[in-house]
């Protein structure tokens, strides 16, 4: 697997090299911050057949962010991340319409282990006072 060792911008060709997701399913459209082994922001432009954008899709959402983040980490380069379990998932009540954009930060939460990793995500919509939609914990394993 290739490994983007550099910080910056991923572009969604980059992102279809990290994630085994495809189109309807991809929920991200490219990142806006990449940090290796740290964090990432990553981006979904909603269009009209997104919507209605129901949890499960904003939790999978948040759940290919924390993918993107776990596989860019050179010792998990090579495994396969798998979303296995979630903590303090929180929603909040936003309705999510066509034309806005939602971004999500994926942040690791302490060092992986050799199997697992634990990833801290927000989620908000693009806005003037950049409103939550969900937050929570989530746990990836690698096979």
């Amino acid at each position: 697997m290739r490994r983007w060792l550099g910080n910056g911008n991923l572009t969604k060709q980059q992102i279809l090299q990290l994630v085994a997701h495809r189109d309807p399913f991809l929920f991200v459209d490219y990142a806006i911050e990449n940090k290796i082994g740290e964090s990432v922001v990553a981006v979904k432009q909603l269009e009209k057949e997104d919507v209605p954008f129901f949890r499960h899709k904003q939790l999978e959402f948040m759940g290919q962010a924390g993918c993107i983040l776990v596989k860019q980490c050179p010792e998990f380069s090579e495994s396969f991340p798998v979303f296995v379990g979630m903590k303090d998932v929180c929603w909040k009540v936003e309705i999510l319409e066509p034309g806005c954009t939602l971004y999500c930060k994926a942040k690791l939460k302490g060092h992986p282990r050799e199997r697992f990793g634990i990833v801290e995500t927000v989620a908000w919509k693009q806005s003037s006072d950049k409103r939550t939609f969900c937050s929570g914990e989530l746990w990836f394993s690698f096979i």
